[in-house]
């Protein structure tokens, strides 16, 4: 476990030194969202697997909650040695964000470079986390059932105050 926290550590010092620049989709993060409700925002992270995301992205939209639901989507960057194929795939993915009103509403950050992984997860989770209190984190390779976001959101409510329960999964 402390081998475990180190690694957090370290990642976080390396995300925050870098200070990569990314861009904001239409809309911009805004806590007092349109969306009037006390659901916890997702947070999606994809890079260049278009099909992978494609099928999360339709399993999320048929939960029944997905149209009230904030989608925060954080697409990292080509890295600097990307062949042609790699960074067409990052492209094709980036097309498959807008090609619907995936949930009520979608945020999508695409960055102008590969922060890894590592980096992208830390500095999304942290930034969405600190502005709503909640998150549900999903990567671009996980289908949901239709219930998942109730079921998780009933969860997290009611386990809102409980100091023992640090995720639910």
């Amino acid at each position: 476990m402390k081998n475990l926290i180190n690694k957090i550590k370290f990642f976080v010092k390396l995300c925050l030194s870098k200070k990569r620049k990314f861009n904001i989709g239409p809309g911009g993060i805004n806590k007092n969202s349109w969306i009037p409700n006390n659901l916890a925002p997702i947070v999606l992270f994809v890079y260049k697997r278009p099909e992978h995301t494609r099928r999360t992205l339709e399993s999320l939209m048929k939960n029944e909650l997905s149209g009230k639901s904030q989608l925060f989507i954080f697409a990292d960057g080509a890295k600097a040695s990307s062949s042609a194929p790699d960074v067409q795939k990052i492209n094709e993915t980036r097309k498959i964000l807008r090609k619907k009103q995936w949930c009520g509403e979608v945020i999508i950050h695409e960055s102008d470079m590969n922060k890894g992984l590592a980096c992208s997860v830390i500095e999304g989770v942290t930034e969405i986390v600190n502005k709503f209190g909640k998150v549900i984190v999903l990567e671009d390779d996980l289908i949901t059932a239709t219930g998942f976001l109730k079921y998780m959101n009933d969860a997290l409510s009611k386990y809102e105050n409980e100091e023992r329960v640090m995720q639910i999964s």
